[in-house]
């Protein structure tokens, strides 16, 4: 069984990545079908959790935003520069998600946080 309760801090957020988000051509639990994730750009390879995807013609899409300000808390070693890592692969794949929805012409778009 995973849990958390056992991780310490620092190995957390790798510990999520691997057991949600270790096969870049799923969302958790589903079937097989084709998404763009951002971490095939060697630039944000960490971000395993931001994904996109188009159904329907509607362009889906991911983003991580950690709650407790965002992990922005200088009292817990390493979580500054983290966030600074994360906000900034967010900020790109946000643009991307809407870059993409506008060149295909999207009647919609929808974005999910985790």
């Amino acid at each position: 069984m995973f849990s958390l309760l056992t991780i310490p801090f620092r190995d957390e957020l790798p510990a999520l990545r691997e057991k949600f988000f270790g096969d870049s051509s799923t969302l958790v639990g589903g079937a097989s079908f084709d998404l763009i994730v951002q971490s095939d750009n060697r630039r944000w390879s960490r971000f395993v959790e931001n994904r996109l995807w188009i159904m329907d013609e509607v362009v889906f899409g991911t983003l991580h935003l950690v709650g407790s300000g965002n992990n922005n808390q200088e009292e817990i070693n390493g979580a500054v520069v983290e966030f600074r890592e994360r906000d900034a692969a967010n900020e790109v794949w946000l643009s991307d998600i809407f870059e993409l929805a506008i060149a295909r012409k999207a009647p919609g778009l929808c974005l999910f946080t985790s």
